[in-house]
């Protein structure tokens, strides 16, 4: 009788232990999706009747950040998969106006450690026209998916303001 009991145990109990393990997660870590937010100031680039231009914005995505660090901006703007080699992941642009708003937005790639951004200033040499922040590490995943969150979003505020770009507080 305490054999059948244990047999009927193990058989109620396997098909339960057998639905957890195909929670395994095999994964390693997750990443962490990112938003920067751009503004433009109002008069930003102003052309030579003082006329606030466009402005060429460009966001990239970077396994680490020494050759954007040390790249010329028409290097950068130009000739970026040659410049940035292997340290590129992605990059997007775009000409932005006087009191514009934009967001861009992506999921960091695993090897993604920075966003650099640059800005195409009329005068470049007056003004800051590159930044680079850190991303976040990727979440580390745990055993089973039962219990998996997904990373929370990284959210960045920039403003290109007529001195250069520059890190807003969170909100």
């Amino acid at each position: 009788m305490h054999r059948r009991t244990l047999l009927q145990g193990a058989l109620a109990t396997a098909p339960l232990l057998g639905g957890l393990s195909g929670c395994a997660s095999t994964a390693k870590s997750l990443p962490t999706p990112y938003a920067v937010t751009i503004k433009i100031d109002d008069g930003v680039n102003p052309d030579g009747r003082g006329q606030p231009a466009p402005i060429l914005v460009k966001v990239f995505e970077l396994k680490s950040s020494g050759n954007f660090e040390t790249a010329d901006y028409f290097a950068l703007q130009d000739r970026d998969r040659e410049t940035l080699g292997a340290e590129l992941v992605n990059a997007d642009q775009a000409i932005m106006r006087s009191g514009e708003e934009r967001v861009f937005k992506r999921e960091a790639g695993l090897d993604s450690r920075a966003i650099g951004i640059i800005a195409g200033y009329r005068k470049l040499e007056a003004a800051r026209w590159r930044i680079v922040l850190p991303l976040k590490e990727p979440k580390q995943t745990n055993l089973y998916k039962v219990w998996q969150f997904s990373p929370s979003e990284q959210n960045v505020r920039i403003a290109i303001r007529k001195s250069g770009i520059e890190l807003l507080p969170s909100r």
